[in-house]
């Protein structure tokens, strides 16, 4: 029993030196990238705040907002992204660090740092501008909370560090060219055991506001 715990505290420790590696690394690309986005067609840094609620579902269940198995865990976070890279056809490519409270049950954090994959998208005869968006990277929680401790017992893994993803559609409407309202799927993940012994992690659906500057 002590080997283990050994074990596993030395786990978590890699695991932590990891991500804080994975997060420096990002850090430095958002300073030091020189941006080849144009500036006045594409804003290239957004402040993005968010309020979420979990679910009890897996990712694709969680999608369907009305009918997904919602928890009283919810989740306030605040991410940071620029965009430095034209890829062509409309898509740009950044990335994104951010920072949430996860509260209910208990009181929990989560860091996560990634890469954005964003398409221009289109905008309706009404000037509303609907735009897709996927970030993925990795994340790191203080403590697990509601399914997310139930599929570490159900796995007998360990959801201190995951994937995250992070789909999305975003809205700007006339007269707010800055201004986005967001959904977003907030979601950790072990893909298929690669991480923490998990497949799924934990899920969120989100709404928020996002600046573009």
């Amino acid at each position: 029993m002590k080997l283990f715990m050994l074990h596993s505290l030395g786990r978590q420790g890699s695991m932590a030196r990891y991500f804080a590696v994975s997060l420096f690394l990002v850090v430095l690309a958002f300073f030091c990238c020189p941006s080849s986005a144009d500036p006045a067609n594409v804003p290239q840094t957004r402040i993005h705040v968010y309020f979420g609620q979990y679910t009890t579902d897996n990712m694709g269940d969680t999608l369907n907002i009305l009918k997904a198995d919602y928890e009283k865990n919810y989740l306030l976070a605040a991410a940071h992204s620029r965009d430095f890279l034209e890829l062509g056809y409309g898509i740009q490519l950044g990335i994104e660090f951010g920072v949430a409270v996860r509260f209910g049950e208990n009181w929990t954090g989560e860091l996560w740092g990634g890469v954005v994959i964003r398409p221009k998208g289109f905008t309706s005869r009404e000037g509303i501008t609907i735009a897709p968006a996927f970030t993925i990277g990795l994340s790191a929680i203080s403590k697990s909370m509601g399914e997310e401790i139930k599929r570490e017992i159900g796995r007998g893994g360990n959801a201190s560090f995951l994937f995250y993803l992070g789909p999305e559609i975003a809205f700007t409407f006339p007269g707010l060219r800055r201004w986005e309202l967001v959904y977003r799927l907030h979601h950790r993940s072990g893909a298929g055991g690669a991480l923490g012994g998990l497949y799924e992690g934990y899920n969120a659906n989100t709404l928020g506001l996002r600046y573009r500057f």
